[in-house]
Parts: C-alpha cells; structure tokens; sequence
C-alpha cells in the first residue's frame, strides 16, 4: 500500500517564510540563511504539540522576544485552542 504523502505547510512570518515540517526533535525553530524551517516532534501528546508549533511560531514572528515571554504566550494560546476544540489533522503534519 502507497503511503500517502504529507501536505507541505508554508506559513509566512515578518522574519520571513518558513516550511513547517513535523521530526522526532522536541522544537526548533531555525533560521539559517538558506532555509527558515519550524520543527516540532509528532511523538509528543497533542496538546504540547500545539504549544511547540505556537512556541516556534512566537520565535518566527517576534525575533527579539525573550524566551519566557514566548513560553508564556504560547502556552495560554495553547490553553485556549485545545479547550475550543483544535486538534492535528491527520494527513498535515
């Protein structure tokens, strides 16, 4: 049986364009001059998925933020979107 190929996510920050792309490493979010690409590992529970993409998403937009204000922001976002009901959908990442 052919495996389905994953959908590539692009999302566009004011640090640039990055590809978002789901690896076994905790999150990352990387800006070599070359490429700008977020990570975030699939083998994490989905609610801590959620909040490593905001996380990593935080670093993207707001380059200068400190880290505990991106932790603190992403983790409310997070809150806030699995108690609406957001969840990973199968096939995207």
């Amino acid at each position: 049986m052919a495996h389905k190929k994953k959908k590539r996510i692009v999302c566009r920050f004011s640090s640039g364009k990055y590809l978002v792309s789901i690896q076994p490493l905790l999150g990352m979010c990387v800006r070599p001059s070359d490429c700008l690409e977020i990570i975030a590992d699939p083998r994490q529970p989905e609610p801590e998925l959620l909040n490593t993409l905001l996380h990593e998403a935080l670093h993207a937009e707001e380059t200068m933020m400190s880290e505990e204000d991106v932790a603190r922001i992403a983790s409310a976002q997070a809150r806030l979107l699995w108690k609406a009901g957001y969840r990973r959908k199968l096939g995207y990442l």
